[in-house]
């Protein structure tokens, strides 16, 4: 969109259009050229007494002119000379007139109908006065033809016609700005009120996952903190795993929110475990595995179930089933429920893993006592390529420092 600035034409980012500031250099320069040929030839080869005298103001005019086109290498500039410029160009009329009388009246109207196209309506219309005013001075000189006259009455409705389209496109132009400003007022306006919403959003889908995670945790001792820790670390550990394949995180915020979301719900299954198998002590019988082993395709389900309510794959939630049916997967294979291997494990599932058996190996279970950090980092390094894959061993050694700081509660995240 298109402003002006001292009667300039100005594009809506405040910069002189690059088009107009062209064709502006372009005509100061070919009035430099005429009017120094005018300037000349009134001065050599005069066609009056008056000759000589008359070659000043074409001059006048060339140095007016060239200081405005030097100048004109800042728009900024340019912009404030835009009425040097007009006055400047009166006398190239009063210039042009002094050569050759009547002849020069239709490049004269051209100079107009220019500046009408380059430097808008005010600078244009001290223009149209000054073509008036060298048209009047031009009859009066060389006579009164009715060539002359009918040149001036079609000029004159010409540059009212132009005057009176410019006026409009100006009008516009003004009304195009306001209603843009109005349109800015309320895309930001609207703008808020989404990002209040989608934060509300959020805050409900994390209130959700806290309390679909609490019915295990009320059921279990061992897991009591345990979903609220790996959220936390299934973060950091994502976050090293990007650094480690040379990936910007702060790119890719949206898929490390969804795996902190998703994360406490890894072991949502287990609420259809029955609590005489969730919290035994001692090693489960085969059939008790089984029944043990069922939590995951019970996770799964109960996403599925959620999902087709929703009716829509919000990603948290696609997360979540994804590693709630494949986080006890191994990368050699032999894990549940479905032995599937390597790549084929999803990338969330393959990095729950590591977060659930790295929380699970430092915090005593029913069935075992605590490992040191350092005990359970050598337990998961010692299984890279066998119980999982080997680049989120590789990020979990990156920031294995990191995730043992929560377990004190001393790490927080955005």
């Amino acid at each position: 969109m298109r402003n002006t600035v001292n009667g300039v034409a100005r594009d809506a980012s405040g910069g002189l259009s690059s088009v107009r500031l062209h064709a502006y250099r372009a005509i100061l320069t070919i009035g430099i050229v005429i009017m120094g040929t005018v300037g000349l030839a009134n001065l050599f080869f005069p066609f009056s007494s008056h000759g000589t005298s008359l070659a000043i103001m074409p001059f006048v005019t060339v140095g007016i002119t060239s200081l405005a086109l030097w100048r004109a290498r800042e728009p900024e500039r340019m912009a404030r000379d835009a009425p040097l410029v007009a006055v400047a160009a009166l006398l190239l009329y009063l210039g042009a007139l002094s050569l050759n009388g009547a002849v020069s009246l239709p490049f004269l109207l051209a100079g107009v109908i220019v500046s009408y196209l380059i430097i808008d309506v005010r600078p244009a219309r001290l223009l149209t006065a000054g073509y008036l005013t060298a048209s009047l001075v031009g009859i009066a000189t060389f006579g009164t033809s009715p060539t002359s006259f009918r040149i001036v009455a079609v000029s004159i409705g010409l540059i009212a016609a132009l005057d009176v389209v410019a006026r409009g496109i100006d009008e516009l132009t003004r009304r195009l700005h306001r209603d843009n400003a109005t349109l800015h007022g309320e895309n930001t306006r609207l703008g808020g009120a989404v990002r209040d919403r989608t934060r509300a959003l959020l805050r409900s889908q994390d209130a959700l996952t806290v309390a679909m995670a609490s019915l295990v945790e009320r059921r279990s001792n061992e897991l009591a903190h345990h979903t609220s820790r790996v959220g936390r670390q299934m973060r950091i550990l994502a976050h090293a795993y990007l650094e480690h394949l040379g990936r910007n995180p702060d790119l890719e915020r949206d898929w490390l929110d969804d795996l902190a979301r998703a994360a406490p719900l890894h072991d949502i299954g287990k609420i259809g475990v029955p609590d005489a198998i969730l919290n035994k002590r001692g090693t489960l019988t085969p059939e008790e595995f089984v029944a043990m082993q069922a939590h995951t395709r019970i996770g799964r389900d109960v996403l599925d179930d959620v999902l087709e309510q929703v009716g829509s794959p919000v990603g948290f939630l696609v997360a979540a089933r994804e590693l709630v049916y494949g986080h006890h997967e191994r990368w050699d294979g032999s894990g549940y429920p479905e032995g599937i291997a390597g790549t084929a494990i999803p990338l969330s599932a393959r990095l729950m893993a590591v977060v659930d058996v790295y929380d699970a190996l430092v915090h005593e279970r029913v069935y075992k006592s605590a490992m040191t950090h350092e005990e359970a980092y050598a337990v998961i390094v010692k299984e890279s390529g066998t119980h999982f894959d080997p680049d989120v061993v590789m990020a979990f050694e990156a920031c294995a420092a990191t995730m043992q700081a929560t377990l004190h509660g001393t790490h927080h995240t955005a």
